[in-house]
Order: C-alpha cells, then sequence, then structure tokens
C-alpha cells in the first residue's frame, strides 16, 4: 500500500493550443521550466517516445531519476522508471485544450505514490509540489509566448 499526493493546476495563455504544444512537445525544454530539474539529458527512442536522466532539487534535497515520456497529440505524458528513493512512483504530464481563437488552457498534474512511512510529509509535499507547480506553468508560459515573438 501506498500514500497518494496528486496535484494538479492550469494556466490561459493567448496562442493556439498547437504553439503550445510544441513548445512541450521539445522535451528538451523541460529543464528550463520544471523547478525541480537543474539537468535532463533527453534519448530520443522515436517521434513520439523516449527517456530522460534528470538531476534537481525536490524541496533542497539532491536527487536523480529516469523518466520515459510520451508525446500524445494534445501534450505528454511521462512516468519515472528509476527513482531516487525505494518504493517511490511519479507520473503526470500537460493537456493543452483550446478555449478560444487565440486562447489555449494547459492543465499540468503530476501523481506521487509514496512508500507509507512518508505518509506524515504528505500535507508538506502537497504544499510544496502545489508551490512547484504554480512557478512551472508561469516559466512555461514564458517559454511558450518567447517562442511565439521568436518565430514571428
Amino acid at each position: 500500500m501506498k500514500a497518494k499526493v496528486l496535484v494538479f493546476d492550469s494556466i490561459k495563455i493567448s496562442c493556439n493550443a498547437q504553439q503550445a504544444i510544441t513548445v512541450l512537445h521539445n522535451i528538451e525544454n523541460i529543464e528550463k521550466y520544471e523547478p525541480k530539474l537543474i539537468s535532463a539529458t533527453i534519448r530520443k527512442e522515436s517521434d513520439k517516445r523516449g527517456t530522460y536522466k534528470t538531476k534537481g532539487y525536490f524541496a533542497g534535497v539532491p536527487w536523480k531519476g529516469k523518466f520515459s515520456y510520451e508525446l500524445r497529440e494534445n501534450g505528454f505524458y511521462s512516468e519515472m522508471l528509476k527513482s531516487p528513493l525505494s518504493g517511490l512512483k511519479v507520473e503526470g504530464g500537460f493537456i493543452v485544450e483550446q478555449v478560444a481563437e487565440n486562447e489555449c488552457k494547459i492543465i499540468h498534474y503530476e501523481q506521487y505514490f509514496l512508500p507509507l512511512w512518508l505518509l506524515t510529509l504528505v500535507p508538506f509535499l502537497k504544499r510544496y509540489l502545489e508551490k512547484e507547480m504554480i512557478k512551472e506553468l508561469k516559466d512555461l508560459k514564458e517559454i511558450i509566448l518567447d517562442s511565439i515573438k521568436d518565430s514571428g
């Protein structure tokens, strides 16, 4: 049995959905917007799938991991393959929806399955992850809007 922590948030951006998806599909961008990472080494297995090895800080604690990713028509999904902590499983992704002619909504979700001995940390972890997600979505928005400016 495991403790589960689910966090999700969304942000609206003044662009069409495909512009946002293009930035998300450039998986190398992940180290620019994911605040828990300082580096990501990408290994593409196909146009839609691959893995990335990560280094970063989680609540100030150094960590390394390995994730698989799948690019989807409306975003992407990733899942931790190699965890820095026995019994930890992490998965998440992004879903992009067109909400108006020149506006899209990006939904981001992360789900953590923790060993039961970490159960007492769940409230702290949830607050920490929610704060990090707000920063992540703001950074992603900036990257998307910059890419539009650079291409136009």
